[in-house]
């Protein structure tokens, strides 16, 4: 009886059109608040922290959004970040043979502390999985449903294939589902505008090879990076927000020998707060090439556009919910991304 009511789940989940029912949690909670005045709040309009979560490129430590709120002197924050990235592309070309199908799952722990005067630091600690994962069925029925031709069909659902060759020789090849420690990242930030329209911040970030290169869960090398960011409202509903960022890139062990030294990254988005407890956002990320000399599908330039909400689900607690979708060179970046994140906020 278990293992029926087992596959009837996989088989209701495999049909179930899962963009859909992303939206729908994301809109769910604003009949709820229609009811309550409106505040407007710069931590539940904070952008979404977005990495470009193809395996090759996420290994960087390419700067990403950070908090808009800088915590008071002695005051903690905290948030824990979870992040689905189904991974579906290949070619070949020129002696080089790239496959990347599978699905990865990175759970961030983020710690905060402000230090006064405007100042915070903190890290972050990732884990990391790759494995076959579950969503290919769900994606393949969605392309079915409105006609988009994505070879799925021609390949085994749920499996795992991270390979890149040049040649006869094998320079990265993970196909055995895989857990680690990623690379953790420590941060400084200082706030530079800090009033009820505008903000801007500046972010310091210094990325330690705590990962693994072999098993692509992390680069084996530092990376530092700097990035400028800011929001400010337009009218009474409306927040926008962004930022860009550089950051050099150590000599890592994952196909050193193709590495650029350096990239760029910026984030542009758009918060709608009607209601008090709920903000409707938009935001597309991108970030300069990573390797040169190498397929689009190890790196290249890329761009990814989510789409969601911020929801209260407590006095100081905030959940942030985006699906995620490849849009510039897509093949740069996963097929397909589901990103949560629980944020205790300061007061």
């Amino acid at each position: 009886m278990v293992n029926h009511f087992h596959r009837d789940l996989i088989a209701v989940a495999r049909s179930t059109n899962m963009r859909f029912t992303f939206l729908c949690l994301t809109l769910f909670a604003a009949p709820v608040v229609l009811a309550q005045d409106y505040v407007n709040d710069a931590a539940l309009n904070d952008g979404y922290n977005i990495i470009n979560r193809n395996p090759f490129a996420s290994l960087y430590g390419v700067s990403s959004q950070q908090p808009g709120q800088i915590p008071a002197a002695g005051e903690l924050s905290g948030a824990f970040q979870l992040e689905f990235a189904n991974n579906f592309a290949s070619s070949t070309a020129a002696g080089d043979t790239v496959v990347l199908d599978g699905e990865s799952i990175y759970a961030t722990l983020d710690m905060r502390r402000g230090f006064g005067n405007g100042w915070s630091g903190g890290l972050e600690i990732p884990l990391v999985n790759h494995s076959g994962g579950f969503l290919d069925g769900i994606i393949e029925s969605w392309h079915d449903l409105f006609g988009i031709d994505d070879d799925r069909d021609a390949t085994q659902k749920d499996q795992l294939d991270y390979r890149y060759s040049r040649g006869a020789t094998t320079l990265a090849d993970v196909d055995d589902s895989v857990t680690g420690f990623g690379d953790v990242r420590l941060n400084i930030g200082k706030s530079l505008i800090e009033g009820d329209e505008t903000a801007a911040s500046a972010w310091f970030q210094v990325k330690l090879p705590t990962g693994d290169a072999e098993d692509l869960t992390g680069s084996g090398a530092f990376d530092v990076s700097a990035r400028l960011q800011g929001s400010q409202r337009l009218g009474t509903y409306t927040t926008l927000y962004g930022g860009a960022g550089i950051a050099w890139l150590g000599e890592g062990d994952v196909l050193a020998d193709q590495q650029e030294d350096f990239a760029g990254s910026f984030t542009a988005g758009l918060s709608w707060q009607r209601w008090s407890r709920v903000a409707l956002k938009v935001q597309l990320d991108g970030q300069t090439s990573l390797y040169s000399d190498a397929p689009d599908q190890v790196g290249s330039d890329a761009a990814q556009l989510s789409f969601g909400g911020s929801f209260y689900i407590g006095k100081r607690t905030i959940f942030d919910l985006a699906v995620v979708e490849d849009e510039i060179n897509g093949d740069a970046s996963p097929d397909f991304g589901i990103h949560m994140r629980v944020r205790r906020i300061s007061q």
